[in-house]
């Protein structure tokens, strides 16, 4: 287990106080909010076309698919107390919307724009949780990021700490993309104006509610900004599934030789893509409406809807939107 540090001032309410110190149990998770990106489009956004959480996150699966999996893990692990968890995206109001994935009976997923324009992240879970219970815990995670430790773990750790707030955080020093809130404190957010959750609102939450910093030794999730940010992590995450088949009993004869192969490259090419005979693809992605035409090496790259590699081309450490 990493280290736990604690950090905020104490709770100045006696009854908070009470209520906390005499809790036994990890919270019950009440609804989960993932924030679906930033502010203003980033040039990676811009040259895709879509959300970040509308990217292929494996063959068959987008970054949406798999944090609607991990919100369904923690039903299955109990941490809730209803079968069925709320789970509410939000997007500003430019953003585009991503494609549902399939249904999961086990989570209400609900894709949204911003409740109001400008209110930041810090406003709009004020606005959001006007009317719940105060003492009711909600987990707010930063969507554009893909989880390398499960979702059920972070949570529980979050859980552990006696805590208005609890976030993660990593030994390096930077930032985590999961928090646990106490519906209650986000009253000290203003009812008008933008509010940064990071930046404003959790500063004013400390001055009379107490907020925890759950260390982790090792980064938790791969923070998705760029191109490189987005293939690193598909990459961090590809290795370690194959490192994990190469290990496993079942693995058999060669497991060494596959986990090799795996380690090396891998290739995401959606429904709606094309890759001619001949064309190779390693370390990229190939989004829907791309094409690679025969003969043509793609690597570490990005090919765009519309975005085509001619025959026989090179293409390395690109985000291909037009013909090259």
């Amino acid at each position: 287990m990493s280290p736990v540090s604690q950090r905020g001032a104490a709770l100045r309410s006696p009854d908070f106080r009470r209520s906390l110190e005499s809790a036994s149990v990890l919270p019950s998770i009440r609804e989960v909010v993932i924030l679906g990106g930033s502010v203003r489009p980033t040039p990676f956004v811009l040259a895709t076309g879509r959300s970040v959480v509308d990217l292929p996150a494996g063959p068959d699966e987008s970054i949406l698919g798999r944090w609607q999996r991990e919100v369904a893990s923690l039903v299955d692990a109990g941490l809730s107390d209803r079968e069925t968890l709320l789970a509410r995206v939000f997007f500003n109001r430019e953003a585009p919307l991503p494609a549902s994935p399939p249904r999961d009976s086990r989570v209400d997923l609900q894709l949204l724009r911003d409740l109001r324009e400008f209110r930041g992240s810090g406003g709009l879970l004020r606005d959001l949780t006007r009317d719940h219970d105060p003492a009711g815990y909600i987990l707010v995670a930063n969507g554009a990021q893909l989880l390398l430790e499960p979702l059920v773990d972070l949570a529980r750790a979050l859980g552990s700490v006696t805590s208005d707030v609890s976030l993660i955080s990593h030994a390096s020093g930077a930032p985590g993309g999961l928090m646990l809130i106490r519906c209650g404190c986000l009253d000290r957010v203003p009812d008008i104006g933008y509010c940064d959750l990071k930046e404003q609102a959790l500063p004013e939450i400390a001055r009379r509610h107490r907020v925890c910093v759950v260390e982790r030794s090792r980064p938790s999730g791969f923070a998705i900004r760029s191109a490189s940010d987005y293939l690193k992590a598909l990459d961090h995450i590809h290795r370690s599934s194959a490192a994990s088949l190469a290990t496993s009993p079942r693995a058999g004869p060669g497991r060494d030789d596959l986990w090799e192969r795996g380690r090396r490259r891998f290739a995401i090419v959606e429904d709606g893509a094309r890759v001619d005979s001949g064309g190779r693809v390693h370390d990229s992605v190939i989004l829907r409406g791309g094409r690679v035409k025969a003969g043509a090496f793609v690597a570490r790259s990005i090919v765009c809807s519309g975005g085509v590699v001619r025959r026989c081309r090179t293409v390395v450490n690109q985000v291909v939107s037009s013909a090259v």
